[in-house]
């Protein structure tokens, strides 16, 4: 019987001039294949895990055409394409190992966030269970919405005074209700693990809850004590439904969470259900004691079939080409809340106000984020660091043939002030990661004297052993530089077609003249469209565009 194919899409990952790595469609795992530079509609490989794995039937084997994304990005450091959902997952090394000084900030960040929202004890409807015995109509809420009760819970919302503190509180507990677990916040009396009803409600099997709770304004990234959040969690239970619903909300994928002391995203913990599952056994009860039993007995082990789409979902990009889409993010007025600067977003700035900005790609690449400073930035939120990418705004203007404009705030370097401006650091940002400047593909000369020749041409008073180990290290260096560079060649050689050329910088301040007249320059010399807007909550505001 002659065996009979499977033929799916598979997407690449990363990939050069001799090899592809591609997300295999069957065990969401990583294969590497051979690459010949061309692009064409006919890239066909066998997947590596086998005809029998994960279900397979027997006979069959999974055959997949690659699809190169029109999202990527140079990998410059390692010679390499990266598809933007890969970069996602892979751009911070500390993802997925411990990094106990970034693990602590985040910590501290999540709870200051739990802090901040409305705790389910202060809500005050009352409601009689049964003759003689009272309770607070928000536990019977929960309940219902564990038990995918949609139309209680959907009538709660409508008409509860409460309403608000179910929907963007989180569930509490106060001491003498019950004993209490260390991974909780106190306020008083009072303890949570930071749970809101999204969160519960992403556990459960209940898809049309998870909609409604969305609908009525459900924070979609609201993080726990420990930054899960609800995508995380319907991840971890591989609720492959709920995980479409809250992704179509605007579910942010790239968020990571703190679990035993190492950073994890959400792609994290739908491939390892054995590691995670002593987040998801996690009882996540009525009135949040982690002394009662779990709500749900249901194994996700069984779901295999969905986390392999779930997989899929957490690292595909944008299937069609897509234009940076701007609605839903603007920033409020500086005067409004200090730190706060953007709808959407936290930023923490604790100096004078500066400028915000936000850049947008589409095409499936992450958005990032930079601050008007050279220094370095203390702010998650915050990709795009100062005091990296001043001096490549620098660099960039030399290839411009520009120079930056002094100011009295440039603090000993002529032109730093306007350097460090947060749009020129994410245009630089975008030539660094889609471009390929002349500057960077020249290749030295090969050094054609050897060691020997250059110690004799030395004078006897020159040829000490610190000279000779100089010049064998320049030599070195010349070297390494030349092998870099021939390689970043044979990369641009087997460069795509076509490359990102649009994109909108979204500022948090209105853009100064040296930055539109950056901006244009960039746009002439390369053939791009970057585009610089000013968007702000404010209804007065005679720079933002109505």
């Amino acid at each position: 019987m002659a065996t009979e194919n499977q033929e799916s899409t598979a997407r690449a990952q990363w990939w050069d001039n001799g090899n592809v790595c591609i997300r295999c469609p069957r065990c969401g795992e990583l294969h590497r294949h051979g690459f010949d530079g061309r692009y064409t509609d006919d890239n066909r490989r066998v997947s590596h895990c086998g005809p029998n794995r994960d279900g397979g039937v027997r006979g069959q084997q999974l055959e997949y055409n690659i699809r190169f994304p029109v999202g990527y990005v140079i990998d410059k450091k390692n010679v390499r394409f990266v598809a933007g959902e890969y970069e996602a997952l892979a751009s911070a090394r500390n993802i997925g190992v411990s990094d106990k000084e970034r693990v602590e900030r985040l910590r501290h960040q999540f709870r200051e966030q739990v802090q901040r929202r409305p705790k389910w004890t202060s809500a005050t409807e009352i409601e009689e269970l049964f003759e003689g015995f009272t309770a607070k109509t928000i536990g019977t809420a929960a309940a219902k919405l564990v038990l995918g009760n949609v139309q209680y819970v959907r009538r709660y919302i409508e008409t509860s005074a409460d309403s608000n503190i179910f929907l963007h509180g989180v569930d509490s507990w106060c001491d003498n209700d019950m004993e209490t677990g260390d991974t909780d916040v106190r306020e008083g009396a009072v303890g949570t693990h930071g749970k809101t009803a999204l969160h519960m409600a992403a556990c459960e099997a209940c898809p049309e809850m998870v909609d409604l709770l969305l609908a009525k304004g459900a924070d979609v990234n609201a993080a726990d004590l420990n930054g899960r959040t609800p995508l995380i969690e319907a991840v971890s239970w591989g609720r492959l439904q709920n995980v479409e619903t809250l992704l179509r909300y605007g579910a942010d994928k790239t968020l990571p969470c703190i679990d035993r002391e190492r950073l994890l995203l959400a792609v994290h913990c739908a491939r390892t259900p054995e590691e995670n599952a002593q987040s998801r056994w996690r009882p996540i009860s009525i009135r949040g004691s982690s002394s009662f039993e779990p709500v749900s007995k249901e194994k996700a082990y069984a779901r295999n079939r969905d986390r392999e789409r779930i997989v899929q979902l957490l690292t595909d990009g944008a299937e069609e080409p897509s234009d940076p889409e701007l609605g839903g993010f603007d920033f409020r007025p500086v005067h409004v809340e200090s730190g706060l600067l953007s709808s959407t977003t936290q930023y923490d700035l604790h100096d004078e106000p500066m400028t915000v900005a936000r850049l947008y790609r589409g095409q499936g690449l992450a958005e990032v984020s930079a601050v008007s400073a050279w220094s370095p930035s203390l702010s998650e939120a915050i990709q795009v660091d100062g005091r990296d990418w001043t001096p490549q705004v620098f660099q960039l203007s030399a290839c411009l043939g520009l120079t930056m404009e002094p100011d009295k705030r440039d603090q000993g370097i002529p032109g730093q002030f306007n350097a460090s401006h947060a749009e020129k650091q994410l245009i630089a940002y975008f030539v660094h990661k889609h471009l390929f400047l002349e500057s960077e593909l020249h290749i030295p000369d090969e050094p054609h004297d050897d060691l020997l020749e250059q110690v004799m041409l030395l004078s006897v008073e020159e040829r000490t052993d610190e000279t000779i180990k100089q010049r064998q290290r320049e030599r070195q260096r010349i070297m390494r530089e030349r092998a870099y560079k021939i390689k970043l060649n044979q990369l641009w050689a087997a460069r795509p077609g076509q490359s990102l050329k649009e994109a909108a910088i979204v500022c948090s301040l209105p853009v100064c003249q040296d930055c539109k007249r950056f901006v244009a320059e960039v746009n002439g010399q390369f053939g791009l469209a970057l585009l610089l807007h000013h968007h702000c909550l404010d209804p007065g505001c005679p720079s933002c565009p109505r």
